[in-house]
Formats: structure tokens, C-alpha cells, sequence
């Protein structure tokens, strides 16, 4: 079965969310997985290609962006797009910014939902959340404050 991981991130900073996307996928990354980056548009995937060569320094993670109707590249493991999956061999861990509907359950090894303190982003994640809880897929959350590093979880009130 999937797994599910939702970050919530401590901070409303777009850059902040991107950057730790850049963490998590080099992290999968160094594991040998294939890695579809679903970016939220264009803009943003642009964003997000640029940031994955300098996000860090000495980072290196090959990559590729996803043009409308283009093909996807041979040999490159972490694409970026914003369709709601590439056609073949993406299959290892899904990074979703997008959150307008829930991702594909049954394509995945892993989807990560990286959400931060943007009320849209909250409530799109939240929906995002129940759906795949309905669904019956355990969920594993992680709070994390603005530097993204691990925080205990806050009150039993607050969701993901």
C-alpha cells in the first residue's frame, strides 16, 4: 500500500516550502527511487528546477522539467511537472504541491504533501488529508518548524 507522509512546515514563505522540498527530494533521491515533483504551475516548476542545482551548496541533483506535451527524458530520476502523474516510470515517490485533488493512490511506492502555514495551502492539505484517511491509508505527519527542522506535534486539535 501507498505510503502517506504530510510535512507541515512553520512559516507562510513559499521559498521556505520549496526549499524543503529540495531536502526531501535529494534525500529519496540518493536512494536510487524515481521522483515526480507535482509543482502547483508552470511558474513554480521553473522555480523549483532552478532551485534543486542551487538550493545548497555542492548540491547536485539531476533533473528534469516537464514541458506541456512534452516527452519525458531518458535516464533522469526526479522530473518536475504539474500534470496529475508522468506517463511511465515515475512510480517511486510523488512530491504533491499541487493539491487541487488527491493523487493517484495506486501509482505510487510513497506520496509526500509538504503543506505550510498559507491558509489555501492549509485547507487544500486538510482536504487532502481526509480523502486519503477515507480512503483507509495510514498517515504519517511531520511538524516542523521555519528552518524545517523536526518539532514535537502540536495539540490533538490542530490536523495536518
Amino acid at each position: 500500500m501507498t505510503r502517506i507522509d504530510f510535512y507541515k512546515l512553520a512559516s507562510s514563505d513559499l521559498r521556505l516550502r520549496r526549499q524543503l522540498v529540495c531536502r526531501i527530494t535529494e534525500k529519496a533521491w540518493r536512494t536510487g527511487i524515481t521522483i515526480y515533483i507535482r509543482a502547483a504551475d508552470q511558474e513554480e516548476g521553473r522555480l523549483l528546477d532552478d532551485m534543486l542545482w542551487t538550493f545548497r551548496q555542492g548540491s547536485f541533483i539531476p533533473h528534469a522539467l516537464l514541458s506541456e506535451g512534452g516527452g519525458i527524458p531518458d535516464n533522469v530520476s526526479v522530473l518536475i511537472g504539474v500534470q496529475s502523474q508522468p506517463q511511465q516510470g515515475y512510480t517511486g515517490l510523488l512530491i504533491d504541491l499541487k493539491l487541487d485533488h488527491a493523487a493517484p493512490q495506486d501509482t505510487f511506492e510513497r506520496i509526500v504533501v509538504v503543506l505550510n502555514e498559507d491558509p489555501l495551502i492549509l485547507q487544500q492539505g486538510r482536504l487532502r488529508y481526509k480523502e486519503y484517511r477515507e480512503a483507509g491509508f495510514q498517515i504519517e505527519t511531520h511538524f516542523l518548524d521555519a528552518a524545517g527542522n523536526a518539532v514535537m506535534a502540536p495539540p490533538a486539535q490542530e490536523k495536518a
